[in-house]
This record gives C-alpha cells, sequence and structure tokens, in this order.
C-alpha cells in the first residue's frame, strides 16, 4: 500500500490534513506499524501513548522518561528542538489536563496564519504535528 502525505497541504488545511492523517494513522495503528506525522519521533509517540493510558501522578514518571530521552539527543538540534514539545506538552497536559492539546493546536493554527517569519512557521508546522499526534494518541471518550 502506497501512502503519500501532503505536507505542504498542512499550512493551507488543518482541518482537512488532520482527517486525512486520522484516517491513515488509525490503519496503520491497527496494523501494529508507526506511521508518524511529519516532524514527529517515533520513540516519543510511543510515550506519548503510555502516557495517556496512565492518569494523575503516574505521568510523571514518562515525563521524566522524556526528559533523559531528550538530553540523549546531542546531535541533531532540530531533532532536540522537537523533543522540548514533547515534553513541554506532556507537562500541560498535567498541569492542564487533556484539554490542553485541543487548545494548543487551536492557537498554533492562529500564529501560523499571522505575519510570520518562514523560520518560525516551519516550527510552528512541526508543534502543530507534533500535537496532532497528541490529540490522535488521547482515549476517546464514549459518547451516550
Amino acid at each position: 500500500m502506497t501512502v503519500i502525505l501532503y505536507y505542504d497541504l498542512f499550512i493551507v488545511n488543518y482541518h482537512y490534513l488532520f482527517v486525512l492523517f486520522k484516517c491513515v494513522i488509525f490503519e496503520y495503528l491497527c496494523a501494529g506499524l508507526w506511521l508518524g506525522l511529519p516532524a514527529c519521533i517515533e520513540e516519543f509517540d510511543e510515550l506519548v501513548k503510555q502516557f495517556f493510558q496512565v492518569s494523575g501522578d503516574d505521568r510523571n514518571q514518562f515525563v521524566e522518561k522524556a526528559e533523559q530521552m531528550k538530553e540523549a539527543i546531542t546531535d541533531d538540534a532540530v531533532k532536540k528542538e522537537r523533543a522540548t514539545v514533547y515534553v513541554k506538552a506532556m507537562q500541560k497536559v498535567i498541569e492542564n489536563g487533556d484539554s490542553y492539546i485541543g487548545t494548543e493546536i487551536a492557537r498554533v493554527e492562529k500564529l501560523s496564519e499571522g505575519k510570520v517569519s518562514e523560520k518560525k512557521k516551519a516550527q510552528l508546522k512541526d508543534r502543530a504535528s507534533i500535537l496532532t499526534s497528541f490529540q490522535l494518541q488521547m482515549p476517546k471518550k464514549e459518547e451516550l
């Protein structure tokens, strides 16, 4: 099966791309394969999955593990910057609850629509991808 990812569309239409990625990732999660969004790191995505399987103070151990993994990255500054996004997002979820992810995605979308440099747009795009990965790992709420 060939999967084509339209990364440039991410800037134009977050919602469409989110649904597209959600469908593709769902297929791969069911198959047991990892297909990360652009800018995502497989080891950290696995940690996020475990992070959302527990609650309360148990989540702190995953933040500590993420910190250790981030510090172990010495040769790639971009990867280390992305790892920092994972760590900070985990900390904010602990502080503000799971709803932080949706709120932060909306904030990042709004920022990227404003007048920002190309470098900042690339950072925001990376951040949005990582936060979307968090959102995909969050437990689904049962509807009545």
